[in-house]
């Protein structure tokens, strides 16, 4: 990603993303079994962040690789 009008500190720098999951199914009764097993998935709070992050990193503009 390039920054539009990066600061003399920014340029020549590597922008890193970090996204961590959506939110996920809690299983009534024991709220970290789903750390120790694979748990059932996203909730649909979780399948609808994930779908947003989704669309905000599709209109990302790369810069072109240099050959």
């Amino acid at each position: 990603m390039t920054l539009k009008n990066p600061k003399n500190y920014e340029k020549g720098k590597t922008l890193v993303f970090l996204v961590r999951h959506g939110d996920r199914i809690h299983i009534s009764g024991n709220p970290n079994l789903g750390l120790k097993i694979p748990g059932p998935g996203l909730s649909a709070l979780g399948k609808k962040q994930a779908k947003s992050v989704a669309k905000k990193f599709a209109k990302v503009k790369l810069p072109k690789a240099r050959p």
